[in-house]
């Protein structure tokens, strides 16, 4: 449990940072995104780990079935919502004027 939250607070954390290097150095950017994969990286085993302790035995597989299939999900609305956020970012509400500079409120809103 403290595994998977560390995980997820950590990779949270350097969503949240990746507008601010990538500001300043590409490099450290590159090294940002590698960092957050290894702490990505717990997650699923440290996922599948609580679920063997914490599922009823006769449910485990529904539970890991409806666990599983909401990363697809997952991935689905945040492409909807993310291609949004570029083009609209935060402060804009109609218009297509789309200038390049709405990318970092993807992060901030998923971070």
């Amino acid at each position: 449990q403290r595994t998977l939250s560390v995980g997820m607070l950590l990779s949270s954390i350097f969503c949240l940072l990746t507008p601010v290097v990538a500001k300043f150095n590409f490099d450290a950017l590159l090294l940002l995104r590698v960092v957050q994969g290894l702490a990505q990286a717990v997650v699923f085993p440290a996922y599948q780990t609580l679920l063997g302790k914490w599922a009823p035995r006769k449910n485990i597989e529904l539970m890991t079935t409806v666990a599983y299939s909401g990363c697809s999900i997952g991935i689905i609305l945040t492409f909807t919502v993310g291609s949004t956020l570029g083009v609209h970012g935060f402060g804009r509400s109609s218009g297509f004027d789309y200038d390049g500079d709405n990318w970092p409120s993807i992060f901030y809103v998923f971070g």
